[in-house]
């Protein structure tokens, strides 16, 4: 089933096209791939703990649809999912990225237990603040408050994964990444 859905913002209508699976999920794309992916056949898979739209191509290997609208991504990149809706596959929601960048910007852990992302309690009862970076876990501190510990983990994923970062306040509420945000805009 094809839908046309129109967003308003910014004085515009942006118009998304959208395919509703048989299980119910939504497959959502631009316009302009709207010939190519209508003319195949998309199902959705789960890996991790994300659903994907994908499709059996001629050499019957799985091809995900942001490979399919995007092409293949250079050597050691991977098409991100901005907003971390892997069925998003608006060109506008996808982006180049490393490993490190793409799992800097993925879903909050089942296993985490502060409710903050990169803090953990420690057996002294201090909450402590760590990141991993090219797979190299760095340790950001011990803080009484857990508060100012989700707020290293901020300050630090801003610092190595700049606009990837997926952060424990929102921007409104953080300062850092509001000043961060105005850098990337102006220049």
């Amino acid at each position: 089933m094809l839908d046309k859905i129109g967003e308003q913002g910014y004085n515009k209508t942006m118009i998304i096209l959208k395919i509703v699976t048989k299980g119910g999920h939504e497959i959502l794309f631009s316009p302009e791939d709207s010939t190519r992916v209508l003319a195949e056949s998309w199902r959705t898979k789960e890996w991790g703990h994300t659903r994907y739209a994908r499709r059996r191509n001629s050499e019957g290997k799985d091809e995900l649809l942001h490979n399919f609208i995007m092409g293949k991504p250079a050597e050691g990149m991977f098409w991100d999912h901005k907003n971390r809706n892997g069925l998003d596959c608006r060109r506008e929601n996808l982006r180049e990225a490393t490993y490190s960048q793409n799992n800097a910007n993925r879903r909050f852990s089942i296993k985490n237990t502060s409710g903050y992302r990169g803090v953990r309690k420690t057996k002294d009862g201090k909450w402590r603040a760590e990141i991993k970076v090219d797979g190299k876990k760095i340790s950001l501190g011990s803080y009484w408050d857990i508060v100012e510990a989700a707020k290293a983990y901020d300050t630090a994923s801003l610092k190595y994964f700049g606009e990837f970062a997926n952060l424990n306040f929102p921007l409104t509420t953080n300062p850092i990444r509001a000043t961060i945000k105005q850098c990337y805009h102006s220049t």
